[in-house]
């Protein structure tokens, strides 16, 4: 059916003023990705459409028009998927908004990552640390995208990674092995920042197994994680800084 003609579950990824009364919204939906279009008379002062387009807002939305910029034509409530975030989990919530819309293409499905956004926005609202339900999301999100290897496995030989080694991440090799190290041993037996092995990308292959399997019960497998999905990333994002990444400081 053409989604003109059928209201679509829809939640706001970002939104700005554009022309006179209106504003241009970047919105993310399981059946069609992401979907960017101009909603009409938002700033007039009988409006009630500002208030559904603010960042992760649930919606359900219809819309028309032939090119990639919609115009949204209907918009209602859609409380099951609103979700209220303030301070650092507002923050953390604007930071995966704005890897949405550098990342997707518009009209592109991704319905398993729609639930695990959506997913990731309950959780920050009531995470006592953030960190995990983004590290988690952000792995969902470059799986999705096909940026991210099997975290448990050598991505030449696909042989299952050894927890006790040392394993380099390449954003264009994936995991492969690290460069040898005189006394290698003894390094294993020291954190990364001692070896100077995290600066260079490498990481235990105890750490990259967790990440494979969502295990983020050790600290520092959720520290290593955060520093591998930034390397994920980055290489995606390109040199453009992150606006929400700012924010933090």
């Amino acid at each position: 059916m053409h989604p003109s003609e059928v209201f679509v579950d829809a939640v706001v990824l970002h939104s700005r003023p554009y022309q006179e009364d209106s504003a241009l919204c970047e919105l993310f939906t399981a059946q069609y990705g992401r979907v960017a279009g101009v909603v009409k008379k938002v700033r007039g002062p009988k409006s009630t459409k500002k208030s559904l387009i603010q960042p992760f807002q649930g919606i359900s939305v219809k819309w028309c028009g032939r090119g990639e910029l919609k115009s949204f034509t209907q918009l209602e409530a859609q409380p099951e998927l609103s979700v209220f975030l303030q301070g650092k989990a507002a923050l953390c919530g604007l930071y995966i908004n704005e890897l949405m819309v550098r990342l997707l293409t518009h009209f592109d499905p991704y319905p398993k990552l729609f639930g695990h956004y959506v997913r990731c926005l309950f959780e920050l609202k009531d995470a006592d640390n953030v960190e995990l339900p983004l590290r988690v999301f952000e792995n969902a999100l470059l799986q999705a995208l096909g940026y991210a290897p099997d975290w448990s496995c050598h991505s030449h030989t696909g042989a299952p990674l050894v927890a006790s080694e040392w394993y380099l991440f390449d954003p264009l090799q994936g995991i492969i092995d690290a460069p040898s190290s005189p006394g290698s041993s003894v390094d294993l037996a020291l954190p990364p920042e001692v070896t100077g092995r995290s600066e260079a990308g490498q990481f235990m292959g105890a750490s990259l197994i967790a990440v494979a399997a969502g295990d983020y019960s050790e600290q520092g497998t959720l520290r290593d994680a955060k520093r591998l999905m930034r390397m994920a990333l980055g290489a995606q994002l390109g040199d453009k800084p992150l606006l929400s990444r700012m924010l933090f400081v």
